[in-house]
């Protein structure tokens, strides 16, 4: 409602993680040490696409489509790596296609609203056994590739006080979504070659707030806070239609709250600078630290830049570095590397310590259709 043009943005960021997980100490399912990497650092890279698109049907009311991923995961270990019994492969990607609108109330207050349809994908893998100590599950492996789908929605509210405020809460509904999918199996225990299986969680609903202040001529100031319910997800659970017992992993994961301060500086017509800080709390509870979810605390610095060319397009370039709190893991699972539960004999173990950081580089462009008005 904000926008004085109709307008279209394309933005991507490149992920690049730094995790180790050093001093591991590991055993298999007949309790036998096992020897890898040590210290072991999986991979992890993710390239996340967004876009969106604001039509500006009329003074007061506008259109909009975003397409984005508001939750993900990639973390791969490899088949030497101290971790291998315990996860190979997570990763989890999603896509959020929203329609939206925006109308502007009155000169001070404005409302808008979407949908949210969800796309989810997963490919969960395991190295079951190993050559040494493994049994009959030496070098066997569990591939669980599944795809399912939900619906949200969103409402938000904004309010500008002033000529150099502006704030904005907004609420984002939670996700069930309904997985199903295939297990291929290579020579694991109450596996049948190609099976299927099914899951369904729950992901969480969030509260967003945020605020800008024009306190310079020159000078724009931001702020954020944002408060997710993590703990409607506490385990992630796998059916399948076999006789291997349910694949599970407890997370019980606690409320999180995120903050963030930042400042814009244009310093002519074509550039502004920008740069930040930020808090983010993580999810896991301590007790259920896994290998296939190595996550801390984080602490964001950002810094970036945009240049207009003409008057209605720009590139925004950002680069930001994360900091996390080191950790220790404790996990005992099964042969599949999910199912905790001390009913099942041949559990597996994992101790150590996790170093992580994270790199993330954006790429923006924005053009505004104003000769289209």
């Amino acid at each position: 409602s904000e926008l004085r043009y109709s307008q279209l943005v394309l933005g991507a960021a490149y992920f690049k993680p730094k995790i180790k997980l050093f001093n591991a100490v590991a055993t298999d399912r007949a309790g036998n040490p096992l020897t890898g990497n040590n210290p072991t650092e999986p991979k992890g890279r993710m390239f996340i696409p967004n876009g969106h698109v604001a039509w500006r049907v009329s003074r007061d009311f506008s259109l909009g489509f975003s397409v984005v991923e508001p939750f993900g995961v990639n973390t791969v270990y490899g088949n030497q790596d101290m971790a291998r019994l315990m996860a190979t492969r997570t990763r989890i990607r999603t896509l959020d296609f929203s329609p939206t609108f925006g109308y502007k109330v009155s000169k001070s207050f404005s409302i808008g609203a979407g949908l949210d349809f969800l796309r989810i994908s997963t490919n969960i893998a395991s190295v079951v056994g190993t050559t040494g100590g493994g049994g009959s599950e030496g070098g066997s492996y569990v591939i669980n590739k599944g795809t399912g789908r939900a619906i949200g929605y969103h409402v938000g509210i904004l309010f500008r006080p002033n000529i150099c405020t502006k704030m904005g809460l907004v609420y984002f509904s939670g996700f069930s979504p309904s997985i199903s999918g295939t297990t291929v199996s290579n020579g694991a225990i109450n596996f049948s070659t190609t099976s299927r299986f099914s899951s369904k969680f729950k992901l969480p609903d969030r509260i967003n707030y945020s605020s800008t202040y024009s306190f310079a001529r020159n000078w724009l100031a931001m702020s954020e806070v944002e408060w997710t319910h993590w703990s409607r997800l506490k385990r992630v659970l796998m059916d399948y239609n076999s006789s291997a017992l349910p694949g599970y992993q407890n997370l019980y994961y606690k409320n999180t709250w995120r903050a963030a301060l930042g400042a814009d500086y244009k310093l002519s017509r074509t550039w502004t600078f920008k740069g930040g800080l930020g808090y983010d709390q993580s999810p896991v509870n301590k007790s259920y630290r896994s290998a296939r979810l190595p996550d801390s605390d984080r602490y964001l610095v950002g810094v970036g830049a945009k240049y207009t060319f003409y008057k209605y397009f720009s590139i925004n370039v950002a680069y930001s570095h994360i900091f996390c709190e080191n950790f220790n893991i404790n996990q005992t699972a099964a042969s599949d590397g999910l199912n905790p539960s001390a009913a099942v004999t041949d559990r597996r173990t994992l101790r150590g310590k996790f170093k992580n950081s994270y790199n993330i580089f954006g790429l923006q462009l924005n053009y505004d259709f104003a000769k289209l008005q």
